[in-house]
């Protein structure tokens, strides 16, 4: 269907996109790339195109060129939750130590979140604070803790009232 759809509308993005993802989820990576590829040519502000190269890319085991596919999407729109999953499994995959993985993932992670909180700001605006409560057995060292730790600075005290509580 993508590829007749490619044919009768070669201009598309979108198409170009899904044709891609399509390939990609029947494991056909390298024509899945040429896809990928002429979706980013015909839109190269289109974070969908992005995603959908680094997806292709990480299917083929490129994870360095993957991560920065993925980057740039993030970087167009980073609404997209899926970009912060895929790209943290290509950092993971194209790290050579788990510490180095776990630092570049805390970095996803701090984006991630201080661009939702900036974001909804207008709705953290409000009067009455929230209330946040955290249950974890693994708030020291532990990757839950170094991922949490850059978050925290992000919720004011004036508007949030966390609650930390560890099962250890």
């Amino acid at each position: 269907l993508w590829s007749e759809l490619v044919k009768m509308e070669p201009n598309d993005d979108q198409n170009w996109s899904n044709y891609a993802i399509g390939l990609s989820s029947r494991k056909r990576f390298e024509e899945g790339l040429f896809a990928a590829r002429r979706a980013v040519a015909l839109a190269p502000n289109s974070a969908v195109a992005h995603q959908s190269l680094g997806k292709i890319l990480h299917g083929l085991r490129r994870s360095n060129e993957a991560i920065l596919s993925f980057r740039k999407a993030f970087q167009i729109d980073p609404s997209i939750k899926e970009l912060v999953t895929e790209l943290t499994m290509s950092v993971i995959y194209a790290s050579p130590t788990a510490f180095e993985a776990a630092t570049q993932i805390k970095n996803i992670a701090a984006q991630h979140f201080s661009n939702i909180i900036q974001r909804d700001s207008h709705i953290i605006a409000r009067k009455t604070k929230f209330k946040i409560g955290l249950l974890s057995g693994d708030f020291r060292r532990h990757p839950v803790g170094y991922f949490l730790s850059p978050l925290l600075p992000f919720f004011k005290r004036d508007q949030f009232t966390i609650y930390a509580y560890s099962t250890q």
